[in-house]
């Protein structure tokens, strides 16, 4: 498949560029396109953030080891990671690996201290206003934050000084090597507010949030060979299939680029978002740039990936510094944990908190489809916020 399917990287007109690479202007527009978009809900006031933060209870999600209990500790902490509702997907994705997760978990169990996990997550908000609006975390956030002490919680059941989360971000990473269009206001946004969360909640003192820009910036290596992927991948001018579907999932951080450009309404930008676009040349045309600018960015994506695990970082940090690493999507030879129970479909930072107001489920939504039938929605904004945007949404029966 070639970049742009047919005509590999094209170039993309100076105006624009310039509307993906940003101006004085596009805070002042992207705020106007979004009361625009919220203007289509109706709006109540919530509770206090205050309020549900004191209500948020962490019990355990089961109450057994899968399997029954152990002689020895690490294994009862493994089979309870194992149980329903925290492990992500099917159990026979970590066998390889397994008995190396238990001898990490043994490094602590050994000194009856609490057990590190180490996963990378939370980078921020998803940048386009066709996920979220926000930039701060919300009640979806929250909730991955409670689950956190529902698993802590349900490993206490069978080691005392349960857990420690260490969560490796890849924020400044992205911003620094430009994978994603966002500024650092953006992400020290998103940061500060999980850590305001995490303290008020009582896992201040278990949650550690470190930029793996911390560990790649070390390197001297890293950069020349990110690029030197980049490059070589333009010269094939082809995309595999996983490149290819990972390109249709960065189309979505790109259409926020276009929030600047007057010629299109909100409806037009949902229109090419969603696919929906009946033919329209318009509509095509911009879809087709916007095409290229995620093929662009998938590029970028795929070699600082590939660059990071070939030189092996994440490896070596957790090698120097000790812990049991997992990861939060499901990936063979890698044990995987659910962030939110019922399990959802997307993570707090790729949309809106939903409630549904029948069986008071929480899903997170993106806000391209939440405007697909707007009078279903209740936008709900909380006094003690962080920003005058919805807290979260009700669904309505």
């Amino acid at each position: 498949m070639s970049l742009d399917m047919e005509h590999g990287i094209k170039e993309i007109s100076p105006e624009r560029a310039r509307s993906f690479s940003g101006h004085e202007n596009l805070q002042q527009v992207r705020e106007k396109r979004i009361r625009e978009i919220l203007s289509k809900f109706e709006t109540t006031n919530g509770p206090k953030v205050s309020d549900i933060l004191k209500q948020i209870k962490a019990e355990p999600i089961h109450s057994a080891p899968v399997g029954g209990l152990s002689k020895e500790p690490a294994e009862n902490v493994m089979r309870m990671l194992e149980g329903e509702g925290i492990i992500k997907g099917k159990k026979k994705n970590h066998l390889n690996v397994r008995a190396g997760i238990v001898e990490s978990i043994k490094e602590f169990t050994s000194k009856n201290e609490p057990i590190k996990l180490v996963f990378i997550a939370c980078p921020f908000k998803n940048p386009s206003i066709m996920s979220t609006v926000r930039l701060f975390p919300d009640l979806g956030e929250i909730e991955m934050i409670r689950q956190f002490l529902r698993i802590d919680e349900t490993i206490k059941l069978v080691y005392t000084p349960g857990l420690r989360f260490e969560v490796l971000s890849e924020t400044e990473d992205y911003v620094r090597r430009s994978v994603f269009q966002v500024d650092m206001d953006r992400a020290n946004a998103y940061k500060q507010g999980l850590l305001y969360f995490a303290k008020t909640m009582n896992l201040g003192n278990k949650l550690e949030l470190n930029d793996l820009f911390n560990l790649t910036s070390l390197d001297p290596r890293f950069g020349q060979l990110m690029e030197k992927k980049i490059n070589e991948k333009k010269k094939d001018q082809t995309f595999d299939d996983g490149l290819a579907r990972l390109s249709e999932g960065i189309m979505e951080k790109s259409i926020d680029a276009l929030v600047s450009d007057p010629s299109l309404t909100v409806d037009e930008l949902i229109s090419i978002d969603l696919g929906i676009l009946d033919n329209n040349k318009k509509l095509l045309f911009v879809q087709n740039e916007i095409s290229h600018r995620a093929n662009e960015l998938t590029l970028r994506y795929d070699a600082y990936h590939s660059t990071r695990s070939e030189l092996g970082l994440t490896k070596k940090h957790i090698t120097d510094n000790g812990g049991a690493y997992v990861v939060v999507r499901e990936h063979l030879d890698r044990f995987a944990f659910n962030t939110a129970y019922p399990v959802t479909q997307y993570f707090p930072h790729h949309g809106h908190p939903v409630i549904d107001e029948r069986t008071s489920r929480l899903e997170i939504v993106r806000m391209a489809d939440l405007l697909i039938d707007p009078k279903r929605y209740i936008a709900v904004n909380c006094e003690g916020d962080f920003e005058n945007k919805p807290f979260y949404f009700i669904k309505k029966n």
